[in-house]
């Protein structure tokens, strides 16, 4: 939605509060880490991206966008950030590019696309 409405993708430490205005519950909080103020992190390679080149990106299903993460607000990063000690039955949470979201599993991590093109 935010790419809809301004034609790239929020800026690389500032998506949480780009995002916001998205966001039902004003809340980026992941139930099992209740102490961060947000459980997540932006895919900095994707950081400030023109919407159009995103949608263009090949395997939106795979790239991720957001990811579980210890950054807290604000927080950007790449794979080498995603949490080592899944918060979810051994799995941890990614957002992709193409809207969904899911649960992996550590053995399917090198599946996930991080840079576009990959």
């Amino acid at each position: 939605m935010y790419a809809g409405d301004y034609d790239a993708l929020p800026p690389a430490g500032r998506w949480s509060d780009c995002l916001l205005e998205h966001v039902h519950s004003g809340s980026f909080v992941c139930p099992e880490a209740p102490r961060l103020r947000s459980g997540y992190a932006f895919n900095r390679a994707l950081a400030g991206m023109a919407a159009a080149e995103f949608f263009r990106l090949p395997r939106l299903d795979r790239t991720v966008l957001l990811y579980e993460g210890d950054r807290g607000w604000n927080g950007v990063g790449g794979p080498d950030d995603l949490v080592r000690q899944p918060r979810h039955r051994g799995k941890n949470v990614c957002a992709f590019a193409d809207g969904s979201g899911r649960a992996v599993e550590r053995d399917k991590e090198s599946d996930l696309i991080w840079q576009p093109g990959e």
